[in-house]
């Protein structure tokens, strides 16, 4: 991370792309028992998390189905906004990603990370 950063490099292809180095000052952990965000935010992830690992789960039927109806109710549009499910129906064109292949977003950024680390600990 580097908040200082005057120029950043884009990685990644179409609109799956990353710019580098982040313009962050750091990352804070914090107990979520303290913060009342964080706990919203455990709330939240979890219960996807739940509904997700077991909606096929016929013990759970009733409690997954309200978590359902929640999560993916069409008319307040869910908690779903925008997201992408793997599914054969989607394609590339679809989902607005057939542009031209490019670096590989990960190797891209492995290569970032060793150009700059290899820089900061041998300055020239």
């Amino acid at each position: 991370m580097d908040p200082a950063a005057a120029d950043q490099e884009v990685f990644g292809t179409d609109r799956r792309t990353v710019k580098l180095p982040l313009r962050a000052t750091g990352i804070t952990f914090v107990d979520s028992a303290m913060v009342l965000q964080i706990q919203v935010a455990d709330v939240l992830s979890s219960s996807f998390a739940y509904w997700f690992s077991n909606r096929y789960n016929e013990e759970e039927k009733d409690f997954v189905g309200t978590l359902e109806e929640v999560i993916l109710n069409p008319v307040t549009k869910g908690w779903l906004i925008g997201g992408v499910w793997p599914t054969p129906k989607i394609d590339p064109e679809a989902l607005g990603t057939e542009g031209p292949a490019g670096e590989n977003v990960i190797d891209a950024i492995q290569r970032f990370l060793k150009e700059r680390i290899a820089r900061d600990t041998n300055p020239t």
